[in-house]
């Protein structure tokens, strides 16, 4: 798989693109209460909103 990168404001060429690109989100509030730093994957945030997302990608790219 071929890293993409995205412009400055995070745009990327297509949807396919966008796959696998998740970002991380600082969970401030438990991090507070645990004294680490605690950070989220924004699956979400991908296009089909699911980690699924790379496995069918990937299912897709080799048939």
């Amino acid at each position: 798989m071929t890293a993409v990168t995205s412009d400055r404001w995070g745009v990327v060429p297509d949807v396919i693109a966008a796959i696998g690109n998740t970002p991380l989100v600082r969970l401030r509030r438990a991090s507070e209460a645990t004294g680490c730093e605690i950070l989220g994957k924004a699956e979400f945030l991908n296009p089909g909103q699911s980690i699924k997302d790379r496995a069918a990608l990937s299912i897709v790219r080799d048939a």
